[in-house]
């Protein structure tokens, strides 16, 4: 598959939850792998087991949970079901739902785009994805806000000083 590497495959073990009733969540999710297996799909190939991750698959979609009505930073939506492969069990889905932050009521961003300018990016599939990228940006970016740009990899530097989102041709 060209120069793309992916980390192996390793399965969580399984916790028994009374012995460890503790688990972490993160408000961050990675949705990559869908759209990774989506594209080696569209190419025709079948993705290495590797390239598909469950949680970031199940990330991608959007599904519309009520944010919190209160001062709590998420809200939890739950729901149990049985579990297809071991009747004794049930599954429990948990989904959290952050704090939604009005676009009118948000400071200005200053935003730091690192980008890898190696041999690598230029594939076919990879350069117009950045290039679509900068332009919805540039688009959607309030005058407030500011950008800057560096490099690394094939050339290290700063290739953008910050600059105010007003200026979105320089940007």
């Amino acid at each position: 598959m060209g120069t793309e590497q992916y980390d192996p495959f390793i399965e969580n073990s399984f916790e028994n939850a009374p012995q460890t009733p503790f688990s972490i969540f993160s408000v961050d999710v990675d949705t990559a792998s869908y759209a990774n297996t989506r594209r080696l799909l569209r190419n025709g190939r079948l993705p290495p087991r590797e390239t598909v991750r469950v949680e970031e698959t199940v990330n991608y979609f959007r599904y519309h949970y009520s944010p919190p009505a209160d001062e709590h930073p998420f809200s939890a939506n739950m729901e149990v079901a049985q579990c297809p492969w071991n009747e004794k069990h049930r599954l429990l889905r948990v989904a959290i739902a952050g704090r939604q932050v009005e676009h009118d009521s948000r400071g200005p961003y200053s935003l730091v785009f690192l980008l890898d300018v190696s041999g690598s990016v230029r594939d076919e599939n990879k350069l117009p994805l950045i290039r679509c990228a900068r332009k919805m940006l540039v688009a959607e970016l309030p005058e407030d806000d500011r950008v800057a740009i560096v490099t690394y990899a094939g050339e290290v530097g700063v290739k953008l000083q910050p600059t105010d989102g007003h200026d979105k041709p320089t940007i």
